[in-house]
């Protein structure tokens, strides 16, 4: 078994290293507006593993493209940049959390332990939205489409009952 340590080290550079070379496989497809680069595998892929940062890289993708429209090369260094540091983030959050056994470490370190459960809950429901919005992203709803939102459910599913849980634990521990 790992230590926790180890984890903390292996996860977010295992995941960078994957959303890298998922991002590295898009980026070689031709990216036509007939056939865009985004609709395939690889790049759905590496949103749904990494669900939680997919809402904030389109974010990024969008000021980047209104602040150099015609630099792609500034897009894109910019676009893996940012998403290989949120990737990281996101991941050594996951490894901390692993390490609670059951209970959350991130909020527990904060005098503000309600609000950071609550606000994890949100995330939570908002990343089922997103994968409702994601489940349409293509047009009619297909298996393809479907699979594709898998893990924004997934992902939902775990932030929302995980933080939930936590939270749950703690009020009834504190009012009991």
């Amino acid at each position: 078994m790992l230590s926790q340590s180890r984890l903390r080290i292996l996860l977010p550079t295992s995941q960078i290293v994957l959303g890298i070379a998922l991002q590295v496989g898009n980026s070689l497809r031709p990216n036509t507006l007939g056939s865009p680069s985004w609709v395939e595998w690889d790049f759905q892929l590496c949103d749904g593993i990494n669900a939680p940062v997919a809402p904030i890289m389109q974010c990024v993708r969008s000021v980047t493209l209104q602040w150099a429209p015609r630099s792609h090369s500034l897009q894109l260094a910019s676009d893996w940049f940012v998403h290989a540091m949120l990737v990281g983030l996101l991941w050594y959050a996951v490894a901390v959390e692993l390490g609670g056994e059951g209970r959350s470490v991130l909020a527990s370190k904060t005098k503000a332990w309600f609000a950071v459960d609550i606000l994890a809950v949100s995330a939570g429901a908002l990343l089922w939205w997103i994968a409702l919005l994601v489940r349409r992203q293509f047009g009619a709803v297909t298996m393809y489409s479907n699979l594709v939102a898998l893990p924004y459910f997934l992902w939902s599913g775990a932030l929302g009952a995980f933080y939930a849980h936590d939270l749950w634990r703690r009020v009834i521990i504190r009012f009991t």
